[in-house]
């Protein structure tokens, strides 16, 4: 009785970690796009930046830990064009709180 029931968790554990390795390896995870656009936002968070981008590819994005900045350094003021490719997203918090979301900068190039 004892022997069954170990081989069923041990079943169990098993196909846990295959569905969690599958969903952490998953293209959706990491999805890599084209972004650009002119810095409308910036606000510093607990580890890197919560950037809102105007048109031509608006939206959201975060420059943190793992992101890479080429010539002139990383995004820093309002009015800044930005060219790059995204990834997953992050969350921006502020001492400790969630304050927004946005498409992890994973490589970007800016004007000054």
């Amino acid at each position: 009785m004892i022997k069954e029931r170990l081989k069923l968790l041990k079943v169990l554990v098993s196909l846990l970690l295959i569905v969690f390795v599958f969903s952490f390896f998953s293209p959706a995870v990491f999805a890599i796009g084209p972004f650009g656009g002119q810095i409308i936002v910036i606000i510093p968070c607990d580890k890197g930046k919560w950037i809102i981008l105007g048109p031509p590819v608006a939206g959201t994005y975060m420059f943190g830990p793992g992101s890479h900045a080429y010539l002139f350094g990383p995004p820093s003021h309002p009015g800044q064009w930005l060219l790059g490719l995204d990834g997953p997203i992050l969350v921006c918090t502020i001492d400790g709180d969630p304050y927004g979301e946005g498409n992890l900068i994973i490589m970007e190039g800016s004007s000054m």
